[in-house]
């Protein structure tokens, strides 16, 4: 993939074209972030159609796992489909270390965020399924793939909260293809 495959490149990629060439050579970069970033959308899309299907396979089961036990295979089964999700990001990003005090702390709020997101979801698919009756099937995948996608998501930030620009290594780099641009502009003259 390249920068001008990603989703609304036409816009970003107008707007790179007048850019100044020194801005230019921090390109190559730019594009394995955005290739990654998108690599990892669909990497949670995945995981999400996943958890939404155990959701809907646990709710059709529930006759064949005895009642006491159904609720520990649906919360292990759930839990162990994120985790794996969350490794994958994980070396997605290439596993990087290093995160400050502040992205662990919001990666937790992104995990209650998470969870609170799926607890409304699951309800207001409940309260809806009290009024059209097979709805209300469909409540354990909707809770399922909300939290997926928001555990997707908050890992998603807490890997890429590694991905910053060092300003002094770009100042340098844009330097040093500056000094390239001018001797190549003196050969050529």
């Amino acid at each position: 993939m390249t920068y001008q495959d990603a989703p609304a490149s036409e816009e970003i990629a107008a707007e790179w074209s007048e850019t100044p060439p020194s801005v230019k050579s921090i390109m190559p970069g730019f594009n394995a972030v955005l290739k990654i970033n998108y690599r990892v959308r669909g990497l949670i899309l995945d995981y999400t159609l996943m958890a939404a299907i155990l959701g809907l396979m646990l709710t059709y089961s529930r006759e064949w796992i005895s009642g006491k036990w159904f609720d520990v295979v649906d919360i292990l089964s759930l839990g162990l489909l994120n985790l794996k999700m969350i490794r994958a990001i994980g070396a997605s990003w290439g596993n990087p270390k290093g995160q400050g005090a502040f992205a662990v702390a919001s990666s937790l709020l992104g995990v209650l965020g998470a969870f609170a997101i799926a607890i409304m979801a699951r309800l207001i698919v409940s309260i809806v399924g009290l009024f059209i009756p097979l709805i209300i099937i469909l409540s354990r995948a909707v809770g399922h793939a909300t939290l997926t996608w928001a555990l997707g998501r908050a890992a998603n930030q807490f890997f890429l909260s590694t991905k910053r620009v060092n300003l002094s290594t770009l100042k340098q780099a844009i330097q040093s293809h500056q000094r390239d641009q001018n001797k190549s502009a003196r050969g050529k003259s």
